[in-house]
């Protein structure tokens, strides 16, 4: 829920639309805290030392500028 920023949490009407939301939602999370081991790796401490909030918001920030930033 806090991923999402308090935003509704489901908006499809179908079970299948559901069903995709959820995977979506859990491959959004999974992929986190795949961001969060590999950085707890290189910097040589625990994942639970690394906050799951900060780095959203640095996957997001990253996004955010790409979308902006010239191609190449």
């Amino acid at each position: 829920h806090r991923m999402l920023e308090d935003t509704i949490l489901l908006r499809s009407q179908s079970v299948e639309g559901v069903t995709q939301e959820l995977w979506g939602i859990l491959l959004a999370y999974n992929l986190v805290r795949v961001e969060i081991s590999r950085i707890a790796h290189e910097a040589d401490v625990s994942p639970l030392r690394i906050s799951f909030m900060m780095a959203l918001r640095d996957i997001q920030d990253e996004v955010m500028w790409c979308a902006i930033a010239a191609p190449g």
